[in-house]
């Protein structure tokens, strides 16, 4: 066997394996995805968490994946059984204390967040109840939607795409 050839081979080889070594995963949570026009309210409830995962770069250590987690069973328990609401609301309610007490995100259940949104870093994030934030939006730390007290109502409508 020539110098030549074997260094073919290894070449060979070490492509094959980059190419390998480069293809993503598959993703963990194989449900069909929902198309990207559909609203959140309208979209399942594991293809949400599936994009959110996909969104906080398939994290499950991030703390803004953990807060819109928590946002969006908070949101689906309304439609669970009857009989499963009250500890889900219990369940919901130690989820929001930990994430606004650990992280400093303070995301409730009634604000209205679309599909693909990011929290880019952690902290002092007040998100009114009032508020609506739309597709693939990111929210970064030290903001404010929506005041305290009377101007809870007044809150902003943030736009697809803002960042």
């Amino acid at each position: 066997m020539s110098a030549t050839s074997t260094a073919r081979k290894v070449y060979t080889l070490r492509r094959y394996a980059c190419a390998t070594l480069d293809k993503r995963p598959a993703p963990v949570f194989p449900v069909a995805a929902a198309p990207a026009d559909v609203p959140a309210d309208r979209a399942g409830w594991w293809t949400l968490l599936r994009e959110d995962f996909e969104t906080h770069e398939r994290l499950l250590s991030a703390p803004g994946f953990h807060a819109i987690t928590m946002y969006r069973f908070g949101e689906a328990r309304e439609r669970f059984p009857r009989f499963l609401r009250p500890p889900a609301a219990v369940l919901y309610r130690l989820l929001h204390i930990f994430v606004r007490n650990v992280y400093g995100i303070e995301l409730h259940r009634s604000s209205v967040v679309g599909r693909r949104f990011k929290f880019a870093h952690q902290y002092v994030i007040v998100i009114s109840p009032f508020s609506t934030i739309g597709d693939d939006s990111v929210i970064r730390q030290g903001v404010t939607l929506g005041g305290g007290g009377a101007s809870w109502e007044l809150a902003p409508t943030v736009g697809r795409d803002v960042q």
